[in-house]
C-alpha cells in the first residue's frame, strides 16, 4: 500500500485555499471542506486502487517527465503522480482561477 504525500507546493496551495475560505465561510465549514479534500486524496491510498482507473490524465502537466493525474473535489483539482513507494500530490488548484496560475 502506498501512502499519499503532499509536496511543499501542494501544502502552500492548501494554506492559500484555507486562508481564502476563512474570509468567506465560518470555521466549521472551512474545516469540513478541508476534510473533504483529504478524504478525496485517501482514495489514492486504497490498497485495491488501480491508479490508472482513478482520476483522469491531467493534460496541463503532459509536458513534464512523469504521468500526472487529477481528482476533482468541488471547485478544486488535486493533481498527483505515482512514485515507487508514494503517491505525490503536487498541486491543489481552484479551477475558478485562470489556468496559467496552475503552473
Amino acid at each position: 500500500m502506498k501512502t499519499v504525500e503532499l509536496t511543499s507546493r501542494a501544502i502552500k496551495d492548501l494554506k492559500g485555499i484555507k486562508s481564502f475560505l476563512k474570509q468567506n465561510l465560518v470555521e466549521q465549514k472551512v474545516d469540513e471542506f478541508i476534510d473533504s479534500l483529504f478524504q478525496r486524496m485517501l482514495i489514492l491510498e486504497s490498497s485495491d486502487a488501480d491508479l490508472t482507473n482513478i482520476g483522469a490524465i491531467d493534460e496541463e502537466f503532459s509536458h513534464l517527465k512523469y504521468a500526472y493525474r487529477k481528482l476533482i473535489e468541488g471547485h478544486y483539482k488535486i493533481t498527483y503522480r505515482e512514485g515507487t513507494k508514494k503517491i505525490y500530490v503536487i498541486r491543489i488548484f481552484d479551477t475558478r482561477r485562470h489556468p496559467n496560475k496552475n503552473r
